[in-house]
């Protein structure tokens, strides 16, 4: 197996480290901005998209979210999936335009969010494929401090500090809409509120709220990226009790305390490895990728104005 990674930050290493738990044997070809010590020997640097002159299985894109345009339109070159890592884009305006280029190509392709993955997001969807009679009202919640995201690194020069590299937390945390919009469908109706309030040193927006109305119930969305004890939680209240879901701590309760699951030995990192084994194992199958560019994109609409 052959695999191009275009960006190796902090995502990028995980993907890694996913790919090569499940399959050994890979060989990675990672293009780099700049020359860094590779996290293994199997990962190989190039300098330019045109060193690669054989065939890959796949692609992943996970370099800052404002090149990501950049990168779909000249990997398709190579006719192989793509990875791309979420958000998919920092902008709309191209949008109609590269997906009409990747349906002319004919490839597959899949955008990380890795959340879907996670045990209580199962738990939630069957849950409400159940019991969506019973919801009146979900309240998701997901803070945590910025600085703290990569050991060693000034928050201050990261992409997610800067408007125009596609920062925000409204485009970071893309998670809980997507899993949202992905287990309940597709709202009546979304208010959304973005704000700078904090005092980091970010031009890019530090609170997100958004209000997704449905015909039998509301979800209220609350993320931020100025709480420094993280907390990363959703509070579904239903006609006979409330259900509480603690993504942090992988453990599900109700109002009475009662654990209707946990398991305290899971890792956030099994949901990479999840996730790459479900794109790997679909690739040549006859079943259509879910979160493909398409179904990506008509989530950000939600998220971004252009």
């Amino acid at each position: 197996m052959r695999i191009l990674i275009i960006g190796l930050g902090s995502i990028g290493k995980k993907h890694i480290n996913a790919i090569l738990y499940l399959y050994p044997d890979a060989y990675i070809y990672a293009l780099r901005s700049s020359n860094h010590s590779e996290p293994n020997d199997k990962v190989i640097s190039i300098n330019k998209l045109n060193e690669i002159n054989y065939s890959l299985d796949f692609i992943i894109i996970s370099n800052p979210t404002f090149l990501h345009e950049e990168f779909i339109l000249k990997s398709l070159y190579f006719k192989c999936p793509l990875f791309i890592e979420k958000p998919v884009l920092h902008s709309l305006k191209n949008s109609e335009i590269i997906l009409s280029e990747i349906c002319r190509s004919g490839i597959k392709t899949y955008i990380g969010c890795n959340m879907r993955f996670h045990p209580c997001i199962i738990h939630l969807k069957n849950y409400f494929n159940h019991n969506k009679n019973l919801i009146n009202e979900i309240n998701v919640y997901y803070g945590s401090y910025l600085p703290n995201w990569r050991n060693g690194v000034d928050y201050r020069n990261i992409y997610s500090s800067h408007s125009k590299m596609g920062g925000g937390v409204h485009l970071d945390l893309i998670h809980e809409i997507d899993y949202c919009i992905w287990i309940f469908g597709k709202p009546n109706e979304i208010k959304k509120t973005f704000r700078k309030i904090s005092q980091l040193e970010i031009d890019s927006y530090d609170y997100a709220n958004y209000v997704l109305v449905y015909n039998d119930f509301t979800i209220n969305i609350i993320l931020n990226y100025y709480r420094l004890d993280s907390k990363r939680t959703i509070e579904v209240i239903t006609n006979k009790n409330t259900i509480n879901y603690d993504l942090i701590n992988n453990k599900i309760f109700d109002n009475s305390k009662n654990i209707l699951y946990s398991n305290n030995s899971y890792s956030i990192i099994q949901t990479y490895i999840d996730q790459i084994q479900y794109f790997v194992q679909n690739i040549d199958s006859d079943i259509e990728m879910m979160n493909n560019f398409e179904e990506s994109i008509n989530i950000l609409k939600y998220v971004i104005n252009d």
